[in-house]
């Protein structure tokens, strides 16, 4: 919160700050089902900025697995309001069974405020 006040006779304006929001949603990509011995998966992750009042910056993402360099690359990278940057990653599987696979975002405003999401398991 800032408080301003200009000299005799002047009002004062106060200007709250507004924290930053983002979502994160992790989507697989077709087929999602693979019959034995398994093989690769692909997953789209797509992060949106929520906040208001500011962009922010991407300062970190992570998966469950590896995530690949289109997806590391966006680590720095600055979201205007309401801004969605997306990625594509793998992963291979060749074991039967159900696996989550989860990624968590974090983001930065101007004032050094972070805020982070994780996606639900695809």
């Amino acid at each position: 919160m800032t408080t301003r006040s200009c000299g005799p006779g002047s009002a004062s304006v106060t200007i709250n700050d507004v924290k930053p929001s983002v979502t994160l949603t992790k989507q697989a990509v077709p087929p999602t089902v693979l019959l034995e011995p398994g093989g690769t998966l692909t997953f789209t992750l797509t992060i949106t900025t929520t906040s208001p009042a500011d962009s922010v910056t991407i300062t970190a993402l992570t998966d469950t697995g590896t995530l690949l360099v289109a997806c590391q690359a966006l680590i720095g990278t600055q979201l205007a309001i309401g801004e969605t940057k997306s990625c594509t990653t793998t992963v291979v599987h060749t074991t039967a069974g159900s696996y989550n696979n989860i990624a968590a975002v974090t983001v930065q405003d101007d004032e050094g405020n972070t805020a982070s999401a994780k996606s639900d398991p695809p």
